[in-house]
């Protein structure tokens, strides 16, 4: 079983290690999925590589957003992949950002 935390028998510092736990993990997770896209953005992917790519992104990019401005180079990478999505003719992904 995995655990994020471990008992302190402090609850304000219980919640303060999972907090910082959590981040790392988000952004963890957060960075595969952005380096994931240059797989699926390869030719051999055909149609599915690009059509999986515009959620893959926008759930790092938002998961990202929580931890700002710490996340801040990691939500720029972001939104440099969407462009080049954009630039790729994936003009519709750019709708699915929020780029505030």
């Amino acid at each position: 079983m995995c655990s994020l935390t471990r008992w302190t028998g402090d609850p304000s510092n219980e919640i303060g290690q999972w907090d910082q736990d959590l981040e790392k993990h988000v952004v963890e997770l957060s960075t595969r999925m952005c380096q994931s896209m240059e797989y699926l953005l390869q030719d051999d992917m055909d149609l599915y590589g690009p059509a999986s790519t515009v959620f893959t992104l926008r759930t790092a990019y938002e998961a990202l957003k929580l931890y700002r401005p710490r996340t801040e180079e990691h939500i720029k990478w972001c939104r440099e992949i969407m462009e080049g999505l954009r630039m790729e003719g994936l003009a519709f992904a750019a709708c699915y950002f929020d780029t505030t």
